[in-house]
C-alpha cells in the first residue's frame, strides 16, 4: 500500500476572487449556503491542483467523477458570483 499525503491551505489559493473570499470568511459556527458552497468550490479546485494528489491520480490511474465540475467551471464560480 502506498500513502500520499496532500496539503492545502488558504494560502495556496491562486486566484484573486477565491482568495479574497477564503480570506473574508467571518470565524463563525453558522455559515450561509453560499458561503458553504464557496468553500467546497475551493477545497476542489486545490486539492485537484496540488501535486501530491495529482501523483495519486496518476499513479493509481484514478479519474475525477463523471459529471464532476472541471476547473474552468470552478474559477468562474468565484468570478460569477460576486467574491
Amino acid at each position: 500500500m502506498k500513502v500520499h499525503f496532500v496539503e492545502i491551505g488558504f494560502d495556496h489559493v491562486q486566484m484573486k476572487e477565491a482568495s479574497t473570499f477564503l480570506n473574508n470568511l467571518p470565524t463563525s459556527l453558522e455559515l450561509d449556503d453560499h458561503v458553504i458552497d464557496g468553500l467546497i468550490a475551493a477545497g476542489r479546485y486545490l486539492l485537484r491542483n496540488e501535486p501530491s494528489f495529482q501523483a495519486f491520480r496518476r499513479t493509481s490511474n484514478a479519474s475525477l467523477a463523471e459529471g464532476t465540475m472541471s476547473d474552468k467551471t470552478l474559477c468562474e464560480y468565484f468570478k460569477d458570483s460576486g467574491y
